[in-house]
């Protein structure tokens, strides 16, 4: 049976940027005061076995993503439609960062902008023993909303309604505040 998702009008907020190589943002529905990547740290965060997967995809986005290396594409290789899941393949990781990437189960959707400029959504938990996110059904109600995101902000990025440039997501007036229908 198809999943029926009506994304309504978010905001696109600054998420994280205090690191020296790449900036991340994040969405929040309008209607909420909480954003999508927080709920997922939170959901996950507070169950104890999780716990460790969390920090790992933390330490990805703020150390290896945020401070060394910057959206490199190689963190980016578990491209699904128009966004992408992270942490990346172990096995196709080109950057010594593999300790972090050990067995985990958990999956969190982003779009890569530049090397400079992340947009984080939600995720969820990867089951065991399936190969496709459609297996797990949580997982692939995250994947549709990540991939309606995706597909609104690419196209304000094509109609030149909001611009990513260096580290900065603004509007056409060179607004920060932005809300995409």
């Amino acid at each position: 049976m198809p999943i029926n998702l009506k994304v309504n009008t978010f905001a696109l907020d600054i998420w994280d940027d205090e690191r020296s190589k790449c900036s991340f943002y994040t969405v929040r529905y309008a209607q909420n005061n909480s954003n999508e990547t927080d709920k997922f740290l939170e959901k996950y965060g507070n169950k104890r076995e999780y716990t460790e997967d969390i920090k790992k995809l933390v330490q990805l986005l703020l150390v290896q993503i945020g401070d060394k290396y910057g959206a490199d594409l190689a963190f980016f290789d578990r491209q699904e439609n128009l966004a992408t899941a992270l942490p990346p393949h172990k096995n196709k990781v080109t950057r010594n960062i593999k300790e972090i990437l050990l067995d985990n189960q958990l999956r969190l959707y982003c779009l890569r902008l530049s090397d400079q400029v992340v947009v984080l959504f939600n995720g969820g938990v990867k089951l065991p023993n399936t190969t496709a996110h459609q297996d797990s059904p949580e997982l692939y109600t995250k994947f549709r909303e990540a991939q309606s995101f995706a597909k609104k902000i690419l196209r304000e990025l094509d109609d030149e309604m909001i611009i990513a440039a260096d580290r900065v997501i603004t509007d056409f007036t060179g607004s920060t505040d932005i809300e995409i229908k």
